[in-house]
């Protein structure tokens, strides 16, 4: 038989893709789980596969070997917003060691955070 009569392109459903397609099923399944328990609206699953081809030389010929990876991920997307306009004007900001705190306003009129623009 002739080397032609055996090759084939490869395809998703040749049983060495066989981890891929099981681990997508999975990944599908639970993506729809947790989108249903969390109340999601929307969820997406990613799949990527890379391909490397790797020439090994063997005594009477150049050999193609191909190598494979793959990755599944899957997000849900949870919309839960909470607005809340509040003003305190009994204490100002201040940046300490680069982070915002709370300093309560002492000695001096009602304040808010531009009165800090306009002394400068």
């Amino acid at each position: 038989m002739k080397r032609e009569d055996f090759e084939k392109g490869l395809q998703i459903e040749d049983p060495v893709m066989d981890p891929i397609r099981i681990d997508i099923n999975a990944g599908i399944q639970k993506l729809i789980n947790e989108m249903i328990n969390k109340g999601a609206d929307d969820g997406t699953l990613t799949a990527k596969i890379t391909f490397q081809i790797e020439e090994k030389q063997l005594p009477d010929r150049i050999a193609r070997c191909l190598h494979f990876a793959y990755k599944v991920n899957n997000a849900i997307t949870i919309k839960d917003e909470v607005k809340n306009e509040q003003v305190n004007s009994q204490d100002e900001l201040e940046c300490v060691n680069g982070q915002w705190i709370l300093m309560p306003i002492v000695g001096m009129p009602q304040r808010t955070l531009l009165d800090k623009e306009e002394e400068s």
